[in-house]
């Protein structure tokens, strides 16, 4: 029972401060390239980088890092509405 437990709540959460380097780095460098929304869509990259944020064991770096991604589509979200 226990195991299912832990399983749902990895799931949930897969991200900690090991491995959030690597997705991290890999959101920097999609969302620096033109037309990564069109894609897939800007609700898909802000649920990445909203689920990289509910990690709880990320160091203060990673959120910072998280912070600039989050205004980077926000500011693309700005840029195709005008």
């Amino acid at each position: 029972m226990k195991t299912r437990t832990m399983e749902a709540a990895a799931e949930k959460v897969p991200y900690c401060a090991q491995t959030a380097d690597a997705a991290i780095a890999h959101l920097e460098r999609v969302l620096t390239v033109e037309g990564a929304c069109a894609i897939f869509g800007q609700r898909y990259w802000l649920e990445r980088v909203q689920h990289l944020l509910a990690a709880p064991d990320l160091l203060p770096p990673h959120r910072v890092r998280l912070m600039h991604l989050l205004e980077r589509l926000h500011a693309l979200s700005v840029a195709v509405q005008t």
